[in-house]
Parts: structure tokens; C-alpha cells; sequence
């Protein structure tokens, strides 16, 4: 196998991976859990109309986006725990720090921070694991 082939990808783990993505932004967003607060610290009002179909069908876009390339660079990863580990390092090494520096800049409350780079770890994490185990 050579690292970075796209003829080695696991299709059926990226799509499952991609769901799982909507699923749990669906989950975190939500008024059970850091929906009310997230809603806060972006100045959405409850009374508002949400985001457009067209916005979700983008997000999934993005999930597969993130997952090809994820899986790319987990070719040779043959298990969920190696794969989850490097969901973590690339969340805290990559994804959090860039997303903090620019929330920081526009000057976010650390709670909305704090919301949003949860839900990244947790994806990262998630990705990290199937896309590892799932061979």
C-alpha cells in the first residue's frame, strides 16, 4: 500500500464517518446539550430562522472533505485506538489551536470556545477511530 492513495480508501468508513459528523454536531448544537449557549456566544436569538438546507449539505461536503484526507493520512493505521489517538493529536495539535487564535481575534467568550473546540476534539476523535479500526 502506498500512503496517501486514494485507491486504498475505505469508502463505506468516510460516509459512515461523514454521517457521523452531522450526528454529532446535531447532538452538541442541540438545546440538551451547548446548543443555548453556542446560540449566545454567536448572538443567534431562539426566534431566529437557522441555517438553510444548502448550509448542511455543505457541512456534509466538508465532513467527507476532512475524512478523505483523515483517512489518507491514517493509511496503515489498522486499529481504532492507534486511529482515535491520532484524531486527538491532530484536533489539539491543528484544528483547536487554529480555530482558538481566530476566535480569539474576533474576542469569543472561552465558554463559546471552549463549546466549539469540544466539538472538533470529539469529531476528530471519532473520524480517528472508525477511519483506524475500519480497514
Amino acid at each position: 500500500m502506498n500512503h496517501f492513495s486514494f485507491a486504498d480508501l475505505n469508502i463505506w468508513a468516510i460516509i459512515v464517518v461523514s454521517v457521523l459528523n452531522m450526528v454529532i454536531g446535531a447532538l452538541w448544537y442541540s438545546r440538551l446539550l451547548f446548543g443555548n449557549a453556542w446560540m449566545k456566544g454567536i448572538g443567534f436569538k431562539p426566534d431566529e430562522q437557522g441555517a438553510p438546507p444548502v448550509v448542511f449539505v455543505l457541512v456534509f461536503i466538508l465532513g467527507i472533505v476532512i475524512a478523505v484526507f483523515l483517512a489518507m493520512f491514517l493509511q496503515g493505521v489498522n486499529n481504532a485506538a492507534t486511529g482515535l489517538a491520532y484524531g486527538v493529536l491532530l484536533a489539539l495539535g491543528f484544528v483547536v489551536p487554529t480555530m482558538i487564535t481566530h476566535y480569539l481575534m474576533e474576542k469569543r467568550s472561552s465558554q463559546f470556545i471552549l463549546i466549539v473546540a469540544g466539538h472538533e476534539l470529539v469529531v476528530f476523535m471519532v473520524y480517528g477511530a472508525v477511519l483506524g479500526g475500519w480497514q
